[in-house]
């Protein structure tokens, strides 16, 4: 079935609808008007029950391919509504994914302002004081800054690699 791809869709419908209506006026013939053609030639008397057979034969043959024929119609339809659909969640998406990115940078942006507010303050003002008093010892105040930095530089890191 899948060689019937390779055909144009308008030759597939013009033999499905040809062999319905053959189907169709061979059963309408058989079934109504060949008794008078048989009158006229009685040698078709022994082939009239084969005859009707064949048209009734053809007539579901018609009917089924014409079923399945609608059916591809409507199914190639739905795809393409939901290709249409597709193409318009992804350009949403497009749209999301640049606010969600521009959120993200701010979000950085401002991690790193904190980190390097921390920073500046601990060179600036923790360091200067420790230095000053006579035994050179780092303030617990000072680790536990640095150690914020640290974590916020950790978050930046994390995001960083989240990103790609």
């Amino acid at each position: 079935m899948w060689l019937l791809h390779f055909l144009p869709d308008a030759f597939l419908v013009f033999v499905v609808n040809a062999i319905l209506i053959v189907g169709i006026v061979a059963t309408v013939v058989t079934f109504f008007f060949l008794k008078y053609l048989v009158r006229l030639m009685p040698a078709l008397n022994a082939q009239v029950t084969l005859m009707q057979v064949v048209s009734v034969v053809i007539l579901l043959f018609g009917v089924y391919f014409k079923g399945g024929q609608v059916t591809e119609q409507a199914w190639r339809q739905r795809v393409a509504e939901v290709e249409a659909q597709l193409e318009e969640a992804r350009k949403e998406s497009a749209k999301v994914n640049t606010v969600v990115e521009t959120k993200v940078v701010t979000k950085t942006k401002v991690i790193k302002e904190k980190a390097d507010a921390l920073i500046e303050y601990v060179d600036r003002e923790v360091i200067r004081e420790a230095i000053r008093e006579a035994d050179c010892r780092i303030p617990q105040e000072v680790i536990d800054v640095h150690n914020e930095a640290a974590r916020m530089n950790q978050v930046i890191e994390q995001q960083r690699k989240g990103a790609k």
